[in-house]
This record gives structure tokens, sequence and C-alpha cells, in this order.
């Protein structure tokens, strides 16, 4: 599951100019393309008057291979999630594409999404509000088998049965209610659901967060199994680097809506090269680094991430970064690819071997 692709990964260019990390001889299933999701806010809708944004999502680029998973890590108010709701059509991209088998999902027609949601469905944060408390569990595991008419009811019906067993429940409990069913279970049942419809990817968007550690354990297992049966792809998002470092097969760590580095699971855990990639790792206890973050000082975060609607004009970690200097302040850090493979947007990274 953690196998480091860093031998294979290359480092290339978007047809916009932002450099995205692409596997040889691997079409990538999913690919973001300088994706960027703003919000209007204050002003109103009179002619000349002046709104600002907020930008949530700022950039982003990755692609990512069939059968891989790819971690997103980042305090609160990151943009992990705005992400997530962009690569699922929930919400509309500004700029950029996000490209599902080479279709752009940012394009597409509410028709045509709904049958691309087949294909990328979603594991949701909170079990407790992701299952309608009114249904009973099989019909919304039934649901996506129907709604995209994969099956007849009787035959969505013994699907649904061997989802349940295949995650882990008992099928003779497929006629309850959410609410007899614990944390941990309604979670599986949230991921037989995903499964319903036969997709290729699965966005999980804090799967665990509101789960039990002893629970989290088990769900995080469950789709690691789960992706090794059916070679799933992944987008696993997290503000645990622990977990995401257990899963994920690259990480990419956003700050203020951006991408500060993207590398292999290993690399970036033995070696970690943006200051805030860092003080991440720092306050992860007892996890095994390479001597690189031994050597160091660790990195412990001050003050607030800055407003993101008010951003700092040069690096948005620099409010915060202990070794920003006067470039950093002023001028903007670009994504770019380091001799390693690792994609990093700091002027001054961290590595021994660099």
């Amino acid at each position: 599951m953690n196998t480091d692709p860093r031998s294979d990964a290359t480092d290339t260019t978007s047809k916009e100019g932002s450099p995205v990390t692409t596997l040889q001889g691997s079409r990538p299933v999913l690919s973001v393309k300088d994706l960027v999701k703003a919000y209007p806010v204050g002003g109103n809708a009179l002619p000349g008057s002046r709104r600002q944004r907020l930008v949530a999502v700022d950039h982003v680029s990755f692609d990512l291979a069939a059968g891989q998973t790819l971690g997103v890590v980042g305090e609160s108010g990151c943009g992990k999630s705005t992400l997530a709701r962009c690569i699922m059509g929930l919400e509309s991209v500004t700029e950029g594409s996000v490209l599902f088998n080479d279709r752009d999902i940012a394009k597409v027609s509410r028709r045509q999404m709904r049958h691309l949601r087949q294909h990328i469905q979603m594991v949701f944060q909170d079990p407790y509000d992701s299952l309608n408390p009114r249904r009973r569990v099989v019909d919304s595991v039934m649901e996506p088998m129907l709604v995209h008419r994969l099956a007849k009811k009787p035959a969505a019906r013994r699907r649904a049965a061997e989802l349940f067993e295949v995650v882990g429940l008992s099928s003779r409990h497929l006629d309850r209610y959410p609410r007899e069913f614990s944390g941990g279970q309604r979670q599986r049942i949230g991921i037989a659901r995903a499964l319903a419809s036969n997709p290729q990817v699965i966005v999980a968007d804090e799967p665990v967060s509101a789960l039990d550690v002893s629970v989290q354990a088990q769900v995080i297992n469950l789709l690691c199994d789960l992706q090794e049966e059916m070679g799933l792809t992944y987008v696993f998002i997290s503000h645990n680097l622990d977990i995401i470092r257990y899963v994920a097969d690259r990480i990419a760590v956003m700050y203020l809506g951006q991408v500060m580095e993207l590398a292999g699971s290993e690399l970036l855990s033995s070696s970690p090269a943006h200051p805030y990639t860092v003080a991440l790792l720092g306050a992860v206890p007892d996890l095994a680094v390479g001597p690189d973050l031994q050597v160091r000082e660790r990195i412990v975060l001050n003050g607030d991430v800055p407003n993101p609607i008010n951003r700092p004009p040069g690096c948005p970690f620099a409010p915060r970064c202990p070794v920003a200097q006067a470039r950093c302040i002023e001028e903007r850090p670009e994504l770019r690819g380091l001799p390693d493979g690792r994609l990093i947007a700091c002027h001054f990274p961290f590595s021994l071997s660099l």
C-alpha cells in the first residue's frame, strides 16, 4: 500500500504552465489542472460595486494513476474539502479543470455529470449525517444502483446484501435504520453505498475523523483492503498526517488553498523539504522520521492561518514561518520540481540532499 513511487515519478508541465507529477507508463485516471475555486464576498450586485474574493483552492494541480492513493493533508480551512467537492462536481470550478479519463468534469452538463458520478463516489466525513435517518439502510445502499439503472430492485437488494458482507456487516441487518448502528458501522454502510455503483475513484473526505481511535484503524484497514481487491483509486483527505502517511502513495500538503509540497509518502516523511511540512510532522507524536528532521529543532507554528480574503502578497506561509526571509514576504513561490522528484512551493526548502 505504501510503495514509494519516487523511482517512477517525473515532473511535467500542465498546459497552463503549472508543474504536475505523473507516473511513467501510467495514464492518469484523474488529472487536476490549475484548479481555482473562489467565492465572492462583500459588496453587492450593483454595477460598479467592488466585491472581494475568498480563494479556497488556489491553482492546485496533480495527476493520479489508477490504483493509487493521493493523500491531501493540512490544517482546517486549507481548502481540502472544497477541493474534494470540486472533484465530485458538487462545487463549480472558477478556473482550471478536473479531468476524469480525459473528460473535464468542470464543463460537462448536469446530465453528463450524473453519468460520470457513477464512476466517482464519495465517502463523507460524518457517518451520522450522511445517511437519511428515515430510510432503511438497504434503501441507501441500493439507491446508486437504481439511479444509474445498474440493476432492478430485486438484484439491487441482493447486491446490497453482498456489499454488507464485503464491508464487514451482516446482511441480516439490511432493513434496520441508521440509528440502530454505531458510528463505525454507519461509516461502513457509507462505504458500501459508495461501492454500489462500481466506481473507479473514491474521494474520502476525512472518513475517520468522527470515529473513535480503535474504530478508525478498522475503517482505514477496510479501505486499504478494498483498494487492493477492487483496484480502486483514492483521494484521501485528512488533517491527520500519520493516517495520510499510512494510506497514501503520494501526499499533497495544502496551506491556504495551495499545495506547498507534493511527494511520495516515504520521501516526504523521511526528508520533508517545506517548513510547513516539517511543522506538521513535528506535531505527530512518535512519528518515525529520517535524520534530516532529527537534526533540526521542531518547528512550532504560532499565530493563525492568514485571512483568505486578504492573502499575503508573497508566500502564504511566510507570516508563520520561522525561517522566512525578505524574498518570502515579497515574492510568491511557484510550485516547482526538485531533483528528487518532489514538487515544492518554497524559496528556501530544507533537504540534506539538495
